[in-house]
């Protein structure tokens, strides 16, 4: 049986095989100032791999240098691609919302969280965040090569949020300007169906960064498991500053037809993201919307089965399915 993924899975698996890091050579690092320079030259130099492999572990590295104290071990490993393979290939959206949110944790309310340094603090944060800079600016010079919309887009958004954080504006801006200009072509311009499940994941990860609501679509989650989760509390205005970001998302993907997996997930998960923020008129609303969009008026549409170990889960389905294909059976 061939195994299918989704399209965000599609982008992840290319960008970590098809460019070539698997086997990729290790790249040799040192512990000084300028080893970390010459570290940050050979990652974005690396034709081993493609540029938004180097983007995404520039990124990775601009964070680490932010955080203060000895990120040796994390040059080393970006030089050698591991860390890329290991998190690039990662089959859930919002996963990626996760890092890109946890990972800027440090860097809430324009606060960075360091390691401190004794009584050099100050000089040793004025050269972490240099190298954090620099590694920025060679991050952002790989986001206009020709590879995967969703990956680049994802990209452009951490080094928009990494930019803001050590204060480099000009940089910031930039990014934000690439993001709303990609954003207002998925509303204005021609009806393009993975574009568009791009924007619609840029402005799901943009309101998770103001409300950490996460919305899974795993085959395990259950009515019961979201009903007793935790609700996210939030200021009246986090909230609408967050539900005009995913109400923004919605409108884009009604731009298709019924029929869209992308449309139909868009309602899906406004509805239980309604539900997660304790406004359950609105996340009613939604689901009628769905029901419709689905042609089924049944809750369990909500949830999607579990097709076995390894396989994508299958959505809008009432009838229980049964599972023959469990782990471990080959």
């Amino acid at each position: 049986m061939t195994k299918r993924y989704t399209a965000p899975t599609k982008a992840l698996l290319a960008i970590a095989f098809a460019a070539g890091l698997i086997g990729a050579p290790v790249l040799a690092s040192d512990e000084s100032p300028s080893g970390s320079i010459n570290a940050i030259r050979k990652i974005a130099t690396n034709d081993a791999a493609s540029p938004h492999v180097r983007a995404y572990c520039l990124l990775r590295l601009a964070q680490r240098y932010m955080r203060g104290g000895d990120f040796s071990a994390a040059e080393s490993s970006y030089l050698s691609g591991e860390s890329s393979r290991r998190n690039l290939v990662d089959s859930r959206e919002w996963k990626w919302a996760s890092w890109h949110m946890n990972g800027l944790a440090s860097t809430r309310n324009g606060k960075i969280e360091r390691k401190v340094d004794g009584n050099n603090a100050l000089k040793s944060q004025h050269a972490d965040l240099a190298l954090a800079r620099k590694a920025l600016v060679e991050a952002v010079k790989q986001l206009d090569a020709p590879d995967d919309v969703f990956v680049r887009y994802n990209l452009y958004y951490s080094a928009w949020r990494l930019n803001e954080a050590i204060g480099a504006g000009g940089e910031a801006r930039h990014c934000k300007r690439v993001l709303n200009e990609f954003l207002r072509s998925c509303e204005r311009g021609p009806v393009n169906e993975d574009k568009l499940e791009v924007a619609t994941t840029i402005l799901g990860v943009m309101s998770y960064g103001i409300v950490p609501v996460v919305v899974p679509d795993s085959g395990w989650i259950t009515p019961r498991i979201v009903s007793t989760a935790s609700k996210v509390d939030a200021s009246d205005s986090d909230f609408k500053r967050s539900e005009q970001l995913m109400l923004r998302s919605v409108a884009i993907a009604d731009r298709l037809d019924g029929q869209s997996q992308v449309r139909r997930l868009a309602h899906r998960n406004l509805a239980l993201w309604y539900a997660q923020v304790g406004k359950p008129e609105l996340a009613e609303e939604q689901k009628q919307i769905l029901f419709g969009l689905v042609g089924i008026k049944d809750d369990s549409i909500l949830y999607p089965q579990s097709a076995g170990c390894g396989s994508e889960p299958i959505w809008w389905h009432v009838e229980k399915i049964a599972v023959v294909r469990f782990c471990g059976m080959g």
